[in-house]
């Protein structure tokens, strides 16, 4: 199989592999003649149009299919927003399958991707013939097993891994969510989430509703097929979560929530950002610390693919709205610096070669990085020293960086001492300009110092 790693082992039917980029899908051979037929069914019906991944007949080296390749993301990085279209997109899939005779034999997030703003299914092997989902032996020992595997999938799957994250995110606790998603998916932990012990985990006053919620889709979940993907498709297209709040205002708070098209009421710190993308032209954008996406919206109309990552939910909803309603190629995440190096860990240890559990800087790593306003929280606040800053933000980028760096005298900083607990560690000798470019030139070949706004701010255009 060449120099070939691991996507992931926990199919039954084969085994997914990236090897020079490509998605290729190696099937047991007894099951052959079955995916075989499946697949011509996927052509006839075209449902590579409908989000699941292209596929298409590899057959070499022992592979039989090869999958369009899309940027690897999980479940837990997703803001409540793109989870909850991650589920409805879900239940489309069922309910367009099922004129067909064809279902789907798994109901988990970790099957969809997004492409941007768009979800995309991606296992080929979890497309079964209704009549056979019966074979599945798993389901004969599911705690939800019922007369119709169907619903078996749904209230053993669908119910622990889509919706109690769901009611998390939109019920006050998307932190719960993304406990739930990383610690409790299928195949890892081996055990259901409890009722109990998941709505201990909501706020308080939160709880009722959410106990309302779940009950009216356990009811949903016992009406006939496909009437039941109908009914749990409008009930948690009801559910909301926070696209406002006080990070998601701060472009507007600054006064910098400019018109893209109106360069002339831009400042320093926008043209200066706007002539490295011009002069780049990345494929590809990291934006960490997007906040709601002024600048990742830039890298986009400049024609790059961008991942923007943030920790403030309601900013991370309110870009992927914004993405989603306008097209553009933007993928919110919520991932802070200090994950960027964690890889995902089911505490059995995958296999060494598997990347399914790779940490973002493996999985996101972009032409350009874009970090502003941050270092300075991560400095100051988080006590980190300057190398390691730049030493992690080398790893996110092939060829450049831009990072602003943020002063002592910067009025947000000198104001607001209390903001930046570490604050009291750093003085101007320790934290400046000049330690910040000296820091940065064993991990980048140029520095080039770049006006921003106000004058106590300096872009840094690094070059690797």
């Amino acid at each position: 199989m060449g120099c070939a790693q691991v996507l992931t082992g926990f199919d039954n039917r084969g085994r997914t592999y990236l090897r020079d980029g490509r998605i290729l899908r190696f099937v047991e051979t007894d099951y052959r003649p079955i995916a075989l037929r499946l697949h011509e069914q996927f052509v006839r019906h075209q449902l590579d149009r409908h989000g699941f991944a292209e596929t298409w007949i590899a057959d070499e080296d022992g592979f039989l299919f090869e999958h369009r390749s899309y940027s690897m993301t999980f479940p837990h990085e997703w803001p409540g927003a793109m989870f909850r279209d991650a589920a409805l997109f879900h239940l489309r899939l069922l309910k367009l399958l099922q004129p067909h005779g064809l279902t789907l034999k798994d109901a988990l997030p970790n099957n969809v991707v997004f492409d941007g703003p768009n979800p995309r299914f991606v296992d080929f092997l979890s497309i079964v013939e209704t009549e056979r989902l019966s074979d599945e032996t798993w389901l004969d020992a599911a705690p939800a097993a019922s007369d119709d595997p169907r619903r078996t999938i749904l209230s053993g799957m669908f119910e622990d891994y889509f919706l109690l994250p769901l009611i998390a995110h939109a019920f006050g606790a998307p932190d719960l969510a993304r406990g739930l998603l990383r610690g409790h998916g299928c195949h890892m932990s081996g055990h259901r989430p409890s009722d109990v012990r998941f709505f201990r985990g909501l706020p308080r006053r939160r709880r009722p509703a959410a106990w309302l919620f779940l009950r009216s889709c356990r009811k949903a979940l016992r009406r006939p097929f496909p009437d039941v993907y109908d009914r749990l498709a409008d009930l948690i297209s009801k559910l909301r979560v926070p696209s406002d709040g006080g990070y998601a205002t701060y472009y507007d708070s600054k006064g910098e929530n400019f018109p893209l098209d109106e360069k002339s009421q831009w400042r320093a710190k926008q043209h200066g950002v706007d002539r490295v993308l011009f002069e780049a032209k990345p494929g590809t954008v990291l934006d960490i610390g997007a906040n709601t996406g002024w600048f990742s919206r830039l890298a986009a109309a400049h024609g790059a693919k961008v991942f923007s990552l943030d920790v403030d939910e309601a900013s991370l909803n309110a870009l992927y709205a914004h993405s989603q309603g306008n097209g553009l190629d933007i993928l919110p995440l919520r991932i802070s610096f200090a994950e960027l190096d964690q890889a995902l860990d089911d505490g059995g240890r995958p296999a060494e070669d598997s990347v399914f559990f790779s940490a973002p800087i493996d999985r996101l790593q972009a032409d350009l990085t874009l970090m502003l306003g941050l270092i300075h929280h991560l400095v100051l606040g988080e006590n980190r020293p300057l190398a390691s800053v730049f030493e992690t933000l080398s790893r996110t980028c092939r060829t450049a960086a831009v990072v602003e760096f943020v002063d002592l005298a910067d009025p947000l900083v000198a104001g607001n001492p209390g903001f930046f607990p570490s604050i009291s560690a750093w003085s101007e000798d320790t934290y400046n300009l000049d330690r910040a470019i000296e820091a940065a030139k064993p991990y980048f070949r140029e520095v080039e110092v770049v006006p921003s706004h106000p004058e106590t701010r300096r872009l840094l255009h690094l070059r690797r």
